[in-house]
């Protein structure tokens, strides 16, 4: 990712509509599948600039993150969090096997060439029944100059990504789009970003928004996070699934 990103994330992610709509979804997926307790050992894999670590120890977890970057974990040390926090590659973790309960992955799979080496490298460091939450950008039709600037080897079909999990040997709990609130308008923008854009230099659609209208995005997607705790949406601009290592 570029460097100039992580400075953009760092800045907006505490309040931004789409980084708290992710983790309200993720908190969710965990407290129906793999609910804190005393000691639950959790890896934030590609941990990023750091919030969702802060959020998690305060959930009760014992977290350690690690990400390619070492922009990434400046970022998250100045989050004075008591995580431990390593750099290495996703496809190759420098843990033993079976040492975690937990492992959370937000929009990190499709920054790694050998997904498939991730996946399997997600399952062998989790204890067996251990879950793993793993959330993706969805449909290859939207692939635009936000995934470029992103450094983003892939967008991800629902059967692609379940056929990815299924071949490393997890069994899947539960595989559903997210951000289905917000795709009718994030379809057009990216859309008529691609088309006006053409030849201009990549970036990020993670701008900052009007202080009300995301304040409204947050209870809207707030609302999405409740019903996606119940069933499965039709569509949305992410893929979250809970898969489990049974043994």
């Amino acid at each position: 990712m570029n460097h100039a990103e992580y400075a953009t994330m760092y800045a907006l992610e505490e309040s931004y509509w789409w980084f708290r709509a992710r983790r309200t979804f993720l908190f969710g997926m965990l407290r129906d599948h793999a609910p804190t307790s005393s000691g639950k050992r959790l890896l934030d894999l590609g941990c990023g600039t750091g919030i969702a670590m802060t959020e998690l120890e305060s959930a009760g977890y014992s977290v350690v993150g690690l990400d390619y970057s070492a922009e990434a974990l400046r970022f998250s040390r100045s989050r004075n969090t008591g995580a431990e926090l390593l750099q290495g590659d996703a496809a190759r973790l420098p843990f033993a096997d079976a040492s975690f309960d937990v492992v959370v992955s937000l929009d990190v799979m499709e920054h790694v060439e050998d997904d498939v080496a991730m996946a399997a490298e997600i399952r062998r460091v989790l204890k067996p029944g251990g879950s793993a939450v793993i959330n993706v950008p969805a449909h290859p039709f939207l692939w635009s100059d936000h995934d470029v600037a992103l450094h983003h080897f892939r967008r991800y079909t629902r059967a692609g990504l379940r056929q990815l999990l299924l071949s490393t040997g997890f069994t899947i709990k539960r595989l559903t789009f997210a951000m289905c609130a917000v795709f009718p308008i994030a379809l057009v923008f990216r859309l008529d970003r691609r088309s006006t854009r053409a030849g201009a230099k990549p970036s990020s659609h993670v701008v900052a928004v009007p202080t009300l209208l995301n304040a409204l995005l947050v209870k809207v997607l707030a609302a999405e996070a409740i019903l996606l705790r119940r069933l499965n949406v039709p569509t949305g601009l992410s893929l979250m699934a809970v898969v489990k290592r049974e043994t």
